[in-house]
């Protein structure tokens, strides 16, 4: 079902909105961060800044907030590159960081076209099936090829994130549109 006479903005906040107040009804949750709006560069290296600061006062150790940062900047680059433009030409999305006892969860939404869920979800799919040796030779394979693609990646952007976090790469995908949907990729990411 479509609500075509729903502006996909609105659409798209109200997922978000629904999103954080299932958090915020959970005891041990806390949100770290969270954003919904448009992306740029700009406003990418803004967050980037913005959670580094919190994550510093949180007492975790350098090679954990390194694995944070690489899923960050990639699911980032993902919206910017990967996303697709509202009926108004903004590049609409939302960015959530949550903490809970011994774990963080990062969530990236974005707009993309109904066209590519059935790729979008067999590369995930594919992701999620293979090893940690398998993702570290997919990696080394997709860099020697040096190909890539027309957004300018080489396809790594969600073998790196699942490297990092050593967890499945889970996702929630939203029917707003006949022609666009709304991509939740969540990432798990164990403190201990």
């Amino acid at each position: 079902m479509y609500l075509e006479e729903v502006p996909i903005s609105i659409q798209v906040r109200n997922i978000y909105l629904d999103i954080i107040d299932s958090f915020e009804k959970q005891k041990d949750v806390k949100i770290v961060i969270s954003y919904i709006g448009c992306f740029s560069k700009d406003l990418a290296n803004t967050l980037s800044e913005k959670l580094e600061s919190i994550l510093l006062n949180d007492d975790l150790k350098y090679q954990m907030i390194k694995r944070f940062f690489s899923i960050v900047l990639e699911g980032l680059q993902n919206i910017r590159r990967h996303g697709e433009r509202d009926e108004k030409g903004d590049l609409l999305g939302f960015f959530i960081v949550i903490r809970r006892k011994d774990k963080y969860e990062f969530l990236f939404g974005n707009l993309f076209n109904a066209k590519e869920e059935k790729d979008l979800k067999y590369k995930l799919d594919q992701v999620n099936s293979i090893g940690e040796v398998e993702i570290v030779d997919e990696i080394k394979t997709r860099l020697e090829k040096n190909q890539f693609s027309s957004k300018g990646g080489a396809g790594l952007g969600l073998l790196v994130m699942r490297r990092k976090s050593k967890s499945i790469l889970k996702y929630d995908i939203y029917n707003l549109t006949a022609n666009q949907k709304l991509l939740v990729l969540s990432i798990e990411v164990k403190t201990s």
